[in-house]
């Protein structure tokens, strides 16, 4: 039987993201955080880490009830943040998206929380008793807006399994008012992620990614225009 993971990094890349990892799990350890693997062991010279291995089934592909009470876990009590504030690390990388830095600058708040980065059914761990948890948090950000993940969780599935490009924002409608979130704000929160999404493509030379996302963010303008 597994009892831990021990992660080793190929390259100075990997090497960073495993760091960065150990941090966020140390980080959320303090917090007591209950749906994430526990750090063991940590040689930061070189990026090697070892962590608690988390026994379950994978997760499925609907965004389930489970899955939205891993979401609002991830909030961050008495905490806040805006779209405004959001996106100012972003808006001078935009290029062709620019156009929506304009709408987005909104300043009301809107519940802060933890970020997986990469919050997806490979990533999750359904477990005995019906909770999950979440691996591989190399992504993870804090504090950041809400709905990213599941933002992100909807639009990685339509890029990867050959879905066409589509808009999700009205489906999270009830989801979003469990956490807090007004649904006015919902679409928007859709439009900051696709572009977030766009820049940190445009960093990485995603091309593929990039181009899939843009026809999304296309759809948003369209339906504005």
């Amino acid at each position: 039987m597994c009892r831990a993971v021990v992660k080793v990094p190929l390259a100075d890349e990997a090497k960073a993201a495993i760091l960065h990892e150990a941090e966020v799990l140390a980080a959320l350890e303090r917090e007591h955080y209950q749906h994430s693997p526990r750090l063991l062991h940590v040689d930061s010279e070189r990026g090697v880490t070892t962590q608690t291995f988390v026994e379950g089934r994978p997760g499925g592909r609907k965004l389930t009830p489970e899955y939205w009470r891993l979401l609002r876990s991830l909030l961050l009590p008495g905490e806040s943040t805006s779209l405004s504030a959001a996106i100012a690390e972003w808006q001078h990388e935009a290029g062709s998206a620019a156009w929506a830095i304009e709408e987005l600058q909104d300043n009301r708040a809107l519940p802060a929380c933890w970020e997986h980065g990469d919050f997806a059914p490979w990533n999750i761990r359904r477990l005995v008793g019906g909770n999950c948890s979440l691996l591989d948090w190399e992504n993870a950000r804090r504090p950041s807006l809400p709905l990213m993940d599941a933002f992100h969780f909807l639009h990685m599935q339509d890029l990867l399994f050959g879905e066409r490009p589509k808009l999700h924002w009205q489906r999270l409608g009830d989801g979003a008012m469990e956490m807090g979130i007004a649904p006015t704000s919902v679409r928007r929160l859709e439009m900051a992620y696709l572009l977030r999404a766009t820049v940190e493509c445009r960093l990485k030379r995603n091309e593929a990614r990039l181009r899939f996302i843009q026809d999304t963010l296309e759809l948003i303008r369209r339906k504005a225009a």
